[in-house]
């Protein structure tokens, strides 16, 4: 055995290591962003629902009326009837 030769050998934890750290990185950040988009278009059909409760709100439109009725004892009416956008079940 000849102690001065040295047989070289494929040196592979910093390759595996490498790949390693490149798949979780890679892993992590495709969760960050599918996250981060899936977020946003919640936030954007949030913001359309509000969005469009009040312009429902701004159609509404209630019209009051009274009546009274009889000469001895009155019979007041009091009719409340919505005219505009949002319509009762």
């Amino acid at each position: 055995m000849d102690l001065g030769q040295h047989i070289p050998r494929k040196g592979i934890a910093g390759v595996l290591a490498a790949v390693l750290i490149f798949g979780m990185l890679f892993t992590a950040g495709f969760a960050y962003i599918t996250y981060q988009a899936t977020t946003a278009q919640d936030q954007n059909v949030a913001n359309l629902s509000r969005q469009n409760a009040v312009e429902q709100g701004n159609l509404e439109k209630v019209s009051l009326a009274t009546i009274v009725t009889g000469s001895g004892p009155y019979t007041v009416t009091i009719v409340a009837e919505n005219t505009g956008g949002i319509q009762p079940p």
